[in-house]
């Protein structure tokens, strides 16, 4: 197979050019991160931490759910929680059902440093803001199957999206959410539903 990464085939291929800037994209998102924490002196891991423990609620914010959500292994995750709670940004709450498992919450001074730094992609965020509607729903649709593809590949180990919940129920334009009891356009999806329950990739 011709790699997307040989200037010759992103010539003539479509398929290899969307591959090559969706990676352009995502190198982006490193730069805009270490931009945000460097004045911090926070690495680029700490920051995505910070900002996810600030929306959502404890059940998600465990050694494991957060292993799984930022795809790395428990004891990476375990250092970059021992260093923030080091900074006083993150503090651990022991559960009820075992002493030995806790919740991580921000502390006050870690919910200001979220609110600094949650803006970090704001650069991308502008530029969105220029599309048409349209188009911008054009670029969702792919988006979302490309998500939903890679989370049955087992690529994405953790996606709260509506295409991965047992609460979904597809229509002909739309999908119907039993939990809501709602109808969901397609560039309505969400991507980070608080009632989301997972079901088994396909």
């Amino acid at each position: 197979m011709t790699s997307p990464y040989d200037p010759s085939l992103q010539f003539r291929d479509l398929d290899a050019r969307i591959v090559v800037a969706l990676e352009r994209i995502s190198e982006s998102f490193r730069v805009m991160l270490w931009e945000a924490g460097k004045k911090h002196k926070l690495s680029p891991i700490q920051v995505q931490l910070l900002i996810f423990l600030n929306y959502h609620d404890r059940g998600h914010c465990t050694i494991t759910c957060l292993s799984e959500e930022f795809a790395m292994s428990k004891p990476t995750i375990s250092e970059v929680v021992k260093t923030l709670v080091k900074k006083k940004l993150i503090q651990k709450e022991p559960t009820s059902a075992d002493s030995r498992s806790f919740y991580i919450k921000l502390t006050r001074q870690g919910k200001h440093m979220a609110g600094q730094l949650e803006h970090f992609s704001s650069p991308l965020h502008n530029l969105l803001a220029g599309h048409s509607t349209e188009e911008k729903s054009r670029m969702f649709d792919c988006l979302v199957k490309a998500l939903t593809g890679l989370r049955k590949d087992g690529v994405i180990r953790r996606q709260r999206m509506c295409t991965t919940c047992t609460h979904y129920s597809p229509r002909q334009q739309s999908l119907y959410c039993e939990k809501l009891k709602k109808e969901i356009m397609n560039q309505e999806i969400l991507l980070d539903c608080f009632e989301h329950d997972e079901t088994a990739p396909a």
